[in-house]
């Protein structure tokens, strides 16, 4: 496959955040659509606060 157009060389941060752990799993709970609606959130949410700490913390 084609490398990614970086511009080398390149600085690449990266952060292991803790893990997202959900209350209900499973078909049940993927068929829930609120369900699945708000585990889209809530994981949108954390990624974005975890992306703009990286940024503060490396600029």
């Amino acid at each position: 496959s084609p490398l990614p157009n970086l511009p080398l060389p390149v600085k690449i941060h990266t952060r292991v955040c803790p893990p997202i752990v959900f209350e209900r799993y499973g078909r049940e709970a993927a068929s829930d659509r609120d369900y699945v609606d708000a585990c889209y959130e809530r994981v949108m949410t954390e990624m974005q606060q975890e992306l703009d700490k990286l940024v503060l913390s490396t600029s």
